[in-house]
């Protein structure tokens, strides 16, 4: 027998394999496969290293009935293309469309999968990556000698097609978090641009620039209605557009504006369309109880869901901005105390977070020190890289925690005698296994007998942490990160300069700010929420000391320096 149905009765047609094990296909956007890919890669080469003479790949689900093959054991991102398999083609497609692991002894004797010969493969196997509820994709394994795998091998693949469900879903679920604490950041953000605008008529002037940098491969029309009640439309666009695409969009804009001024029944009712070879997708505005505006939005591709939900939450703060601009506000107070609360609901949202996470990590740490028993080499491995993306999904709910104590105004400090040369040698300890994790290295210049500073110790910590963990991000494997420290004054400076590309001109009095990332650093390393070095602003400027950097476009790296004053005296 060269083909058989591995864990399903020989006699059970596959049909009634899959019904018993109902797991959902779930389907991934471009993004949800961009994360998830460097997961799966490591994935891959450990089962392609535990299996002699063999080559791995796995499969997700682009949608419900085709899977795309987003890793390859031995082959570089940019050459493994597009391959995909519709339910019921080749062996990924088979195992998509039953859910039943299938192991062909010999390629060439299964007229099935005469195209699996291209691949000059005598064995090959495939499991489905399902955790019992969802159904991801596929782990497939082949080999060019007949007979390579048995049931073994495929024990070994099927565990590892288990590990990677349940890591994929752990990794969606810290996904959908931090999306979620994104838009909610955002929206805070934005109230407050509105709410500390003095002058209500130029709300609009303030969020549209916001919200096109929000979604910046948009561009917006916002429809009003003037003075005169004649619409007007106002567009903000970051894409250069001709004079032709701009008229046909603004037409459509105002006649659509017009429909929703003369519709009866609901008016909150997103539209979409096709204007001009673009996407349009159009939310209307109300505030109030009444109907002020249209906002539109227009992309060369269509927008997701998740996008949808954002223009839908920038349409109903942009809507009280219109409502703003038409009106006087009468009670800034009650505007500040909606500002309050949605602040403490962030407040509560990130120490809700905190909860979870304590525990996974906890857990990891229990298992990494083999409390629960031995660990081979590859769990270990896995271990590791899982406790790593908990650390750093911690650091990002601590970020997002001090900046809303900051704006509550509780951002306190524990102060007490702190030795910086020992603390900046212990945030470096800290850091190691991300910097063994990166492949990097750091080098201190630390002065000797540096004096004593009064200041919280915790958020020092914090302090270098976010500037070492942005040295590490945008520093190439295997370079060095210099960390000096030295006297100027009465205060202590300290530094932390990386190997990274340089920062913009345009950038650098920006970089500080929420949200910002820089415009000139490559696609791949422009992950995270662009948090991090606006909490280091606020906790040193809590200390009394200020915050910079200096660096050049195409420069050799960038160096961020803080100051802290020295207690009085202790020189």
């Amino acid at each position: 027998m060269s083909i058989e149905t591995v864990g399903a009765p020989r006699s059970a047609p596959t049909g009634q394999y899959a019904a018993a094990h109902p797991a959902e296909r779930r389907g991934m956007d471009e993004a949800e496969i961009d994360a998830l890919r460097p997961l799966l890669i490591r994935f891959v080469q450990h089962l392609a290293a535990s299996c002699a003479d063999c080559r791995c790949s796995a499969q997700l689900f682009e949608t419900s009935d085709s899977l795309r093959t987003v890793a390859v054991s031995d082959m570089p991102l940019g050459m493994i293309g597009q391959a995909a398999f519709p339910l019921g083609v080749g062996i990924a497609g088979t195992v998509g469309q039953t859910g039943a692991p299938l192991l062909i002894h010999d390629v060439t004797k299964e007229p099935r999968f005469l195209s699996l010969r291209r691949e000059s493969s005598g064995t090959i196997m495939c499991a489905p990556m399902t955790d019992g509820t969802n159904f991801y994709g596929t782990l497939t394994a082949w080999s060019p000698k007949v007979g390579a795998f048995h049931r073994g091998t495929m024990a070994t693949l099927r565990a590892s097609a288990h590990g990677a469900a349940l890591a994929i879903a752990q990794a969606r679920q810290a996904m959908e978090h931090a999306a979620t604490a994104h838009r909610a950041t955002m929206l805070l953000a934005l109230t407050r641009a509105i709410t500390a605008c003095e002058d209500p008529r130029q709300a609009l002037e303030i969020v549209m620039p916001f919200v096109c940098d929000v979604v910046p491969y948009t561009v917006g029309v916002l429809v009003t209605e003037g003075e005169e009640q004649t619409p007007a439309a106002a567009v903000f666009t970051r894409t250069l557009q001709t004079v032709g695409q701009r008229e046909r969009f603004r037409q459509w804009a105002l006649d659509a504006y017009l429909l929703r001024c003369a519709a009866r029944g609901p008016q909150l009712l997103p539209i979409t369309d096709i204007v001009a070879g673009h996407m349009v997708f159009a939310m209307p505005l109300r505030a109030a109880g009444a109907f002020v505006g249209l906002a539109c939005y227009f992309h060369t591709e269509p927008f997701d869901p998740e996008t949808q939900q954002t223009l839908m939450d920038c349409s109903s703060v942009i809507g009280t901005a219109v409502y703003n601009a038409a009106r006087v506000i009468e009670d800034a107070a009650a505007i500040r105390r909606v500002e309050r609360t949605r602040a403490e609901f962030m407040a509560v949202v990130s120490h809700e977070l905190r909860n979870p996470l304590a525990s996974i990590y906890g857990f990891l740490n229990i298992l990494t020190q083999e409390r629960a028993g031995p660990l081979t080499a590859t769990q270990r491995d896995f271990l590791e890289s899982a406790s790593l993306s908990a650390r750093q999904l911690w650091r990002l709910v601590d970020d997002i925690n001090d900046l809303v104590q900051s704006d509550l105004g509780r951002l306190a400090l524990q102060r007490e005698p702190v030795e910086m040369s020992a603390l900046i040698h212990a945030a470096i300890t800290s850091a190691a296994p991300l910097l063994a994790n990166a492949r990097m290295r750091v080098e201190t210049a630390i002065a000797p007998s540096l004096p004593t500073t009064l200041a919280d110790p915790g958020r020092l910590h914090q302090i270098l942490n976010n500037l070492l963990a942005n040295a590490m991000k945008f520093s190439e494997p295997g370079t060095t990160i210099h960390v000096a420290a030295i006297v100027v004054g009465d205060m202590i400076r300290v530094s932390v300069r990386d190997t990274g590309p340089g920062i913009a001109p345009e950038d650098v009095e920006h970089i500080f700010e929420r949200f910002v990332k820089g415009t000139n650093i490559p696609q791949q390393d422009a992950s995270g929420l662009g948090l991090g070095l606006a909490v280091v602003r606020q906790l040193v400027a809590a200390h009394g000391g200020r915050v910079w950097v200096e660096s050049g476009q195409g420069a050799a790296g960038s160096t961020f320096f803080f100051t802290i004053p020295i207690v009085a005296g202790s020189q």
